[in-house]
């Protein structure tokens, strides 16, 4: 009987302790993720703050954030078309989270007039297209009524452009 309880005793004891380890793996793995998630609100915190100000003011070159997480550290590299900048997160714990945010520079009115025009003269060309070829009964005829209605809008210039340099009388 005495061995029976000492064997029980022991099982009991590297239960216990099996126990323990894992519960203390599973409170460090909540810490971890619990400060991962902080230094990515902190990250999204901050680039929010950056197109907050890249609509009102000039960027920064380099900067810092202090926030009860940690110090955020900026970095902007500049292309023709786009700032790119590197935040990097210091925890108070002396943990380091990085990101990379890209933030588009805003095209000037006469480029976005300009793209938006060539895009609707596509859309319409595509549209005259799509009805071609519902009309057509297959593709080579689709080809033929649009080659022909190209063809005629070009004679409708050109007669257009006679009337208008011929003085009226």
């Amino acid at each position: 009987m005495l061995i029976s309880t000492l064997f029980f005793l022991i099982f009991s004891g590297l239960f216990s302790q099996s126990l323990i380890k894992i519960s203390g793996n599973h409170i460090l793995q909540l810490q971890q993720i619990s400060s991962a998630y902080e230094a990515k609100t902190t990250l999204n915190m901050s680039k929010e703050l950056l197109r907050q100000q890249a609509a009102t003011e000039e960027m920064p070159e380099k900067g810092s954030m202090i926030t009860s997480v940690g110090t955020v550290l900026i970095e902007r590299q500049e292309t023709p078309a786009e700032f790119i900048f590197t935040l990097t997160l210091t925890t108070n714990t002396n943990m380091q989270y990085f990101d990379e945010f890209v933030l588009v520079l805003p095209e000037e009115e006469e480029d976005v007039e300009a793209k938006d025009e060539e895009t609707e003269e596509r859309e319409e060309l595509e549209i005259e297209i799509q009805v071609d070829e519902k009309q057509a009964p297959n593709k080579e005829e689709a080809e033929e009524n649009t080659r022909e209605s190209e063809g005629e809008s070009e004679q409708d210039l050109k007669k257009e452009a006679k009337e208008a340099t011929t003085p009226n009388q």
